[in-house]
């Protein structure tokens, strides 16, 4: 089972738009330092639309063999391409990651019945530990209670769902339905300020971005829900909820992550998304550097 808190990765680049392994292994090493739980490879803020199948082969197969067990790896499979995603899943089964999330098939929007075919097919023909990736937002589909209950009732190696919404209601009901009929599955929530909400609601945890370059407080404010320290969830969530701020400080929420990395860590690394320069002002990083001061 999937609890606790998890990195979704940045894919850091060179200025050629090439994967820095270098650089990338050196935040995989800053984080598990703090022991975090699991790191997620390929999600949205891991940039896996701008990688072909065989560069994210490659690289999985780079970072899975650098982490070893040291913590979980999960990486990000979906693709509209259902082939590619079945062979990505093999693949990853074969290399021993811990678990494929798949999103679903985005841009276009889907029907109940389409999406019920699509996991179906994914899912009867991968043995690896699935978890579903719900983002509406960027896909024009919201997986259904109903849909997500058929595919945990029918397929043991579906092991949970990472959900990424503004309405947390969304996700309650995922804890509520679906751990009634599966109460090994996980329910990890995409955004980072739902933490405690998650927790409270009988969650799992999240995947969450700003975790890239603050571990600590997340880690510490799920140590505080096990302990029940009440006090130290109110004080954490007032800090979550300043550092959260970072999504909508400039136009590319991924280009201020990985500038949050490089002044946290002290790397010199680039932060630009893969072939695209992105020019940050001075009063740019000062806001980061204000967002980020929380501890």
């Amino acid at each position: 089972m999937f609890k606790g808190i998890y990195t979704p990765l940045v894919t850091l680049f060179n200025e050629n738009g090439e994967i820095d392994y270098e650089a990338n292994k050196m935040l995989i090493n800053d984080l598990i330092e703090q022991d975090i739980d699991g790191i997620v490879l390929l999600g949205t803020i891991g940039e896996f639309m701008h990688l072909t199948l065989s560069e994210k082969i490659a690289y999985t197969k780079e970072i899975k063999d650098f982490v070893g067990t040291r913590t979980k790896v999960i990486v990000g499979t979906g693709d509209n391409n259902v082939a590619d995603v079945v062979k990505f899943n093999q693949v990853a089964d074969s290399i021993g990651i811990d678990a494929c999330m798949v999103i679903s098939p985005f841009f276009l929007g889907q029907t109940e019945e389409s999406l019920l075919n699509y996991y179906s097919t994914i899912l009867d023909q991968s043995s690896i530990p699935i978890i579903l990736y719900n983002f509406p937002e960027r896909t024009s589909s919201n997986l259904s209670i109903e849909l997500v209950k058929k595919l945990a009732i029918k397929y043991n190696h579906l092991v949970g769902i990472k959900d990424t919404v503004s309405n947390f209601s969304n996700t309650r009901k995922y804890i509520q339905e679906i751990k009634t009929v599966r109460k090994d599955f996980s329910v990890l929530s995409g955004l980072d300020e739902f933490l405690i909400p998650n927790l409270l609601s009988g969650g799992d945890g999240i995947i969450g971005g700003t975790t890239n370059f603050n571990p600590s407080l997340y880690l510490q404010t799920y140590r505080a829900f096990q302990e029940k320290d009440f006090n130290k969830l109110f004080e954490n969530q007032q800090k979550i909820n300043q550092i959260v701020k970072i999504y909508d400080c400039i136009d590319s929420f991924i280009v201020a992550m990985k500038t949050a990395v490089k002044i946290t860590y002290s790397h010199d690394i680039s932060v630009d998304l893969r072939y695209s320069k992105n020019t940050l002002t001075d009063e740019n990083i000062k806001d980061i550097k204000k967002i980020i001061s929380v501890s």
